[in-house]
This record gives C-alpha cells, structure tokens and sequence, in this order.
C-alpha cells in the first residue's frame, strides 16, 4: 500500500523541480504554484531558501493581500546560502506590461530555468551584487529584456534565451543591456559583469548585447547572436557594441548584422578603451563598408583583436 501511495504521490513531487535546480546550495525548499504563494515565498525569502515553482503562469502583480508587486528587494543572501528561484521553462511569469522580475539592491540571488514574458523590461538588476540568471527565457518584451544598471558588480547571465524585444520602442529593444548610457544616469559604474553562452534573437530589435560607457572589467564569451531584426534605428546595427573599459570579448558568434558584426565605441572621453575581442566568428553576408570586428583609431586606444 505504501508503494501505491508513494507512486501517486510521485509525481505531484517532481513537478516542481528540475536538476537545475538542485546544484544551487540551499537550506530550505519552498515550493509554489499560485500566484500568493509565489509572493509570500519572495518576499519572506531567506539565506539558504531555494523557491521551486510549479509549471503554470503567474503574474508578478498581485490583486489583493499583502503585496502588490514581486521582486526580490534588499535580500542578502550569500556565497554558502544563496536565494534561488527555480523552475523550468513551463513556469511563467506573465507581467502584462510591467517589469517582469527586478532584483533591487540584493545579493547571491539567482533566478533559474523560469519564462518571463509580456513585460515592458523583462529582468532588470539594480544595484546587484553576485547575483545570477541561469538557463531563463525572455520574450515579448516592450523594451529590453535584461538590463543590468544602478552600481550593479559581480553578477552572471548565462545560458539565457532572449527573443522578441522591442515590441513597442525598436530602438530600445536590446537583449542584454549592462550599464546605462550617460545622458540618462551620469557614472553608472557596473564592475565585473559576465554574459555567457545565451542565445539572442531572432526577434531583437537593438543590439543584442549593449554594454554601456563607465562599465568596466567583465566577460561576454560564447554567445550565439542573430541580428535579423535590427530596426537600424538608434544605432541599433551592431550585434555587440562595447563602450565601456576593460571587457574581454571572446568566442561569440553572429550573424545579420546591419553594420559591424562586433565593435568598441567612445561615446565620452576615456571610454572604450583596453577591451579584448577575440576568436568572435562571423557568419554569412558582411555589408559592404564594415567588418566582422570593428577596429577603431583615434581615442580609442588599448583595444586590443585577435
């Protein structure tokens, strides 16, 4: 009788977990499956809480009781008891326009295998430190579908799949965007940023990775980029634009580009300078006039390509 009940029981358990899931160090699951539960389980999360969502859609606007909106603010997790939300890419949430997910002055948060969708931004960091995105999908975004921002050090995006941005700004439709421009948010200094084997577009409507002047000393290695839906409208034609200092840019691969596949620009003194391309691989037609990997003169010195 045992061995019935433990076999109905089966598989109601292992709904809610994938193996993702389990290499993240955790103290405690909490398991959700409805909209108040997941909430209850952000905002009351803990050092060492690993959160398993239930396939399904959730919306990270609640209607009613204690919270109206779901995002991880002013956790502090840590390197041996990190804060995890996990589930696998049938748990969705659905913003209906607003933020998708936002991790605000947190840290060792690591969001994993979920879908976030319909979302003006679809996951922004701020002021986050250690933090990580893993194996997550992005689509049907107003804007931009990752941006990193607001004094943001030492976090990871990796194996992330982002498609359909800019539904309704083009120009602003980038798939990974680290830093903020200087017209917006004078010396956002983003240190240390890593962004790792995602695959962006089709469907992304500006640069599929922007990394932003005043940013410095990260990684964007091993990424697959396809630019086909480059509006070509706010300098949206390059498939990795670099304007920040001391980034090593290596092993990407891309294709569609309007114009340069993979470059560093200076948008204000100092910047975009001391970067590394390397071993970024090209496919398919290069317009005529620009190149796989743009290789600027004048201020910007101490790039260096391979």
């Amino acid at each position: 009788m045992w061995c019935i009940l433990l076999l109905v029981l089966l598989p109601s358990v292992f709904a809610y977990t994938d193996p993702k899931c389990e290499k993240y160090r955790h103290t405690r699951k909490v398991w959700v499956k409805n909209n108040q539960q997941f909430a209850k389980a952000v905002h009351t999360a803990r050092p060492g809480d690993l959160i398993l969502m239930r396939d399904g859609k959730y919306n990270n606007v609640i209607r009613g009781g204690k919270w109206r909106r779901v995002d991880f603010s002013r956790k502090k997790g840590n390197k041996w008891r990190p804060i995890t939300l996990c589930g696998t890419s049938k748990a969705v949430v659905d913003a209906k326009g607003g933020i998708g997910l936002r991790i605000h002055k947190s840290k060792y948060i690591n969001i994993v295998g979920i879908t976030v969708k319909n979302a003006l931004k679809g996951i922004r960091l701020e002021g986050a430190k250690h933090c990580t995105l893993d194996s997550v999908t992005v689509t049907k975004t107003h804007s931009e579908a990752i941006h990193i921002q607001y004094r943001s050090h030492y976090n990871t995006v990796k194996n992330c799949r982002i498609t359909k941005t800019g539904r309704r700004n083009k120009g602003v439709g980038e798939g990974i965007y680290l830093g903020s421009s200087s017209r917006n948010t004078p010396n956002d200094k983003c240190v240390g940023n890593k962004i790792l084997y995602n695959k962006i577009g089709p469907g992304v409507t500006a640069e599929p990775i922007d990394v932003k002047e005043n940013t410095r000393n990260g990684v964007v290695k091993g990424n697959i980029l396809d630019g086909r839906d480059l509006c070509g409208c706010k300098h949206a034609v390059s498939l990795i634009n670099v304007k920040g200092n001391g980034y090593l840019i290596e092993g990407n691969v891309g294709k569609n580009a309007k114009q340069d596949f993979f470059k560093t620009s200076q948008t204000i003194r100092g910047e975009g300078r001391n970067n590394t391309f390397k071993k970024n691989k090209c496919v398919g037609r290069i317009r005529k006039g620009y190149d796989c990997t743009k290789r600027p003169g004048g201020g910007n010195r101490g790039n260096k390509f391979y």
